[in-house]
């Protein structure tokens, strides 16, 4: 359910360690287990509330973070399940709100 994706997402925010080496299994294991797609669709599903934009662009951003071979396929599924467009409508949307054009996607 797009709830439990956003529930997800703001565990997942916390959990993932933006960026950092320590923090690839588990975004790799957020990847394997799903996690992109739900989140692509509790953005769609809420599309215009702020809160659920910004954590879970957050979350998805860092599950692709990274430059090794399993990170550019982590940044493929994403291109996959339809995150660039929905990241694109989400700063379309919310233009006027700063916290989704400054950080969130």
């Amino acid at each position: 359910s797009t709830t439990g994706a956003l529930e997800a997402a703001l565990a997942l925010v916390v959990v993932l360690g933006e960026g950092s080496p320590a923090g690839r299994p588990r975004r790799q294991l957020a990847a394997q287990e799903g996690f992109i797609p739900l989140a692509v669709a509790a953005m769609a599903a809420h599309p215009s509330h702020v809160g659920v934009q910004v954590r879970v662009c957050a979350a998805v951003l860092s599950i692709v973070s990274g430059m090794e071979a399993s990170d550019v396929e982590r940044k493929e599924a994403a291109m996959r399940a339809g995150f660039v467009p929905q990241a694109s409508r989400a700063l379309e949307v919310h233009a006027q709100h700063a916290r989704v054009q400054q950080g969130a996607c």
